[in-house]
């Protein structure tokens, strides 16, 4: 199975179910990598790409070039949500809870970033499909923002949820590109 098809995969179950045992999304690398294990791979190479090496399209592009220098073909890509994108997520759902609707601003510069990613790095013949599944989860993703700023409160498990989304996005990006 190609690592894009895992990251795939992963990013449509974590997208689509709750977390197994009600465990925080957060806890999805761990997850992902306990399921390549029971797929009985001998050896395994896990490459972690942190925020600072995806935080936009010419970093995303060295992380492409690195892949493809490697010669592993049991390998596993993990990447973190997009350089900053989790304080921000944190930022808007505080806000959100206090009732302040400055969320909406951060929120929106959240969606600017990875449209703004996605128009970089993809050819337009490929872009519509991707920012359409992007704008759809971003669509999720206000959605919990607005119910936090309702209710003016934010769970453990909502702010697990939202934060995950900052992985969510970007390991789908980086997979399509």
């Amino acid at each position: 199975m190609s690592t894009r098809r895992i990251m795939k995969a992963t990013f449509t179950y974590f997208t689509t179910t709750t977390t197994p045992l009600g465990y925080s999304i957060l806890n999805f690398r761990l997850f992902f990598i306990l399921c390549i294990f029971i797929l009985n791979l001998k050896s395994l190479k896990v490459l972690n790409f942190g925020g600072t090496s995806v935080a936009n399209a010419e970093n995303i592009r060295k992380v492409k070039s690195i892949l493809n220098e490697t010669t592993e073909t049991n390998q596993v890509v993990v990447v973190s949500a997009f350089g900053g994108v989790t304080d921000m997520l944190l930022s808007a759902s505080a806000m959100a809870s206090q009732r302040d609707e400055g969320y909406t601003q951060t929120l929106a510069t959240i969606e600017q970033r990875h449209l703004t990613t996605i128009k970089e790095l993809l050819p337009v013949t490929k872009q519509s499909s991707v920012l359409s599944k992007v704008k759809s989860q971003l669509n999720v993703l206000e959605t919990l923002l607005e119910g936090a700023f309702l209710i003016g409160e934010l769970t453990p498990k909502l702010s697990d949820r939202i934060v995950g989304y900052g992985e969510l996005l970007s390991s789908y990006i980086i997979s399509e590109f």
